[in-house]
This record gives structure tokens, sequence and C-alpha cells, in this order.
């Protein structure tokens, strides 16, 4: 038993199969994993899994839901559920490869899996009966989600990787007034405060 506490996330696309193109989407899903990987360093790096599924473990889980962001911002407009969970492994942690690795932080993710997927909603923290705020806040944070189009995620992405607000504009090829207005409108500020907020919570407990 590997007596230390990991937050472990499972990702799920949502209707995978229902992709017109599968694997342009891998494609797209696994250049942005692994740009994830390379900036923030997951104790074992981000993997898809059967069914465009993802799993990784953090050690330090302070970025994992700005990592988050990310990702659904990349992958727009298809839908990603995560679930995370805090808890110990019963085995070894490859740090290329958390498919290898199971134990009691896996099962409760999965379990949160379960119940994201009965709820149709799209991320969760457990243990639940512990996490009660940080759950409301994600909810909260998933409602608000929702309502994204293409531009504001993909601002809400460059934020999330630490561009200067001034430069999203021309990035993207939108005008410096558009990127400041989705950036007003959707309160972005706001939203990764609260995911940098969060990832603190997490890593306090740990």
């Amino acid at each position: 038993m590997v007596h230390e506490t990991f937050a472990v996330v499972i990702g799920d696309t949502v209707a995978s199969r229902e992709i017109a193109d599968r694997d342009a989407y891998q494609a797209r899903l696994t250049a942005t994993l692994d740009g994830v990987n390379e900036l923030s360093r997951p104790a074992s790096a981000y993997t898809i899994s059967a069914g465009d599924g993802i799993e990784a473990v953090y050690r330090d889980p302070r970025k994992l839901f700005i990592d988050l962001l990310s990702i659904l911002g990349a992958v727009y407009p298809q839908r990603i559920r995560f679930a995370v969970a805090l808890g110990e492994l019963a085995t070894a942690l490859d740090p290329h490869n958390p498919l290898l690795a199971d134990g009691p932080a896996f099962h409760a993710a999965r379990r949160g899996m379960e119940r994201l997927k009965r709820e149709d909603e799209m991320l969760r923290l457990e243990p639940s009966d512990l996490l009660f705020l940080e759950n409301d806040a994600l909810r909260l944070l998933a409602h608000h989600l929702r309502s994204f189009k293409q531009t504001r995620w993909h601002v809400l992405r460059e934020l999330t990787r630490g561009r200067p607000k001034v430069e999203i504009g021309p990035v993207l090829g939108i005008s410096t007034v558009a990127a400041y207005k989705s950036i007003r409108t959707g309160a972005l500020e706001v939203v990764l405060s609260l995911a940098e907020d969060l990832g603190r919570s997490l890593a306090d407990r740990l």
C-alpha cells in the first residue's frame, strides 16, 4: 500500500461514439493532454483510456482545476465530465501511465463518475461527504460554463496558460475589445480565481 493521499482525475467524453471524426478528436485531445502534462507535470500524466476517457493523478492538485478548464476549452464543443477523488492508492504509481494504478482513490473517482452520469452533471469531487462546499462551488461553476461559446472558451484557455489579457485578441484573431468583453461578461477572472481556490482547498486536504 502506498500510504500517501493523491488526487485522482477520471474524465469521460460525453457521447463519444456520436463524434463524427473520432480520429480527429483523439488527435486534438492527445495534443491538449500533452500540453497540460508539459506545463503542470502531474504525478501520473494525463492519458487517454478506453472510450475516449481520461485519467491522471496529482500529488499537488493546486493547478488541477485550471488544467481541467484548459482541457474543456480545447475540446469545445465536445463535453467531458470530470470526477476527482482524494485518497490512497493500492499500487505503485507510474509517472507516465495512470491506467496501471488502482486503489481507494480510483474507486471513489469511478463512483463519482457514475453519479455525474446519472445526474447529467459535469464536475464532482469525492469523498462528497467531506467536500460539501467544494462540490456546491463546482456545480455552480459547471452551470456557468454551460453557457460558454467557442470564443469565450478560447479566451479562457489563453488565460489558463497565463497569457496577458492584452495579447489574447491578436493570438485568437479577434479584436482586443472582443477579448476584453468576453473576459468581463463571462466573469473569466472570477472563474480562474475559483479554480485556483478549489485547487488550494484540495492541496490543504492532502
